[in-house]
């Protein structure tokens, strides 16, 4: 959610580019040292759970055609949210 708030409303972010990141976060490791295994299991979370429940939310776009991803003006809102809720536990 963080890393999604730092692209601009109406910018379309592919969701491989995104998994890539999302797990590279997960593991601590760069996006391009993430194995392919590693990707599928944080692609297919993503398309499966995350980006439909986000975009029922009005959080993202989620083209799951194209599988792109494009935030809208309320995701800065859940970003700062998710930060403020790591800081309470």
């Amino acid at each position: 959610m963080e890393y999604l708030s730092l692209f601009c409303r109406d910018e379309c972010v592919e969701v491989r580019h995104l998994a890539r990141i999302v797990r590279g976060i997960e593991l601590s490791e760069p996006p391009r040292q993430i194995g392919s295994k590693e990707y599928e299991s944080a692609y297919n979370g993503l398309i499966q759970t995350h980006l439909p429940k986000l975009a029922a939310h009005g959080v993202v776009e989620y083209n799951d055609t194209r599988k792109t991803v494009t935030p809208t003006s309320r995701v800065r809102q859940y970003a700062l949210l998710a930060q403020f809720a790591r800081y309470l536990r």
